[in-house]
């Protein structure tokens, strides 16, 4: 037996079709309604109003966008013993494919609302800081990993995700990396050795 679809996620579904199609800016709620085959009062009922219904389907879009992250990169090393420097570097998604430039986008336009939409603002500062735990524990898993010999700094990774978009990096709380770590981590590269 298949299982029924509900209008909430009727409308989520209609949400990220409209998006798709005109962006965040361009997202009217009555779109949103025709699409799902709904009305306006059944979105503004599971939702509040248009920034309740931006929380969460761009809540969850970020989300996933940053589960995959973390996905990708480990499974790019999941089946490696031994693992060198190298291997690590070579885990990281290259930032400037057409692929990672779309997803990179649309993360900019969610921190972006985020900063006129508090219940966005509050789910991205969870789920950040939750995404951030599961890093610290792919971190150990590689530590476990590593060949004899070979050692890397967790740091590159804090500083350049929390430096690479300035507003992530408030997102993590007690988390975020601190003025001082980031001049230390600096000063440490910029060193000649």
């Amino acid at each position: 037996m298949l299982a029924q679809v509900t209008s909430e996620e009727l409308i989520l579904q209609s949400a990220r079709q409209e998006l798709a199609r005109t962006g965040i800016l361009g997202l009217r709620v009555a779109s949103v309604a025709e699409g799902a085959h709904c009305s306006i009062t059944n979105i503004y009922r599971y939702f509040g109003d248009r920034d309740g219904l931006l929380a969460r389907v761009l809540g969850d879009m970020y989300e996933e966008f940053t589960a995959a992250a973390v996905a990708t990169f480990m499974a790019r090393l999941n089946d490696r013993k031994n693992l060198t420097v190298r291997d690590i570097a070579r885990a990281l998604p290259f930032p400037t494919t057409e692929s990672e430039m779309k997803i990179q986008a649309f993360r900019m336009q969610i921190l972006a609302t985020s900063t006129e939409n508090q219940r966005l603002c509050d789910r991205l500062k969870k789920i950040s800081t939750m995404r951030a735990t599961v890093w610290q524990e792919s971190f150990a898993e590689l530590d476990s990993k590593m060949a004899p010999g070979e050692r890397y700094d967790r740091r590159v990774f804090r500083v350049m995700l929390a430096n690479f978009a300035p507003y992530y990096n408030s997102l993590l709380g007690d988390m975020q990396v601190t003025a001082e770590e980031f001049y230390e981590f600096m000063e440490d590269k910029l060193r000649l050795k």
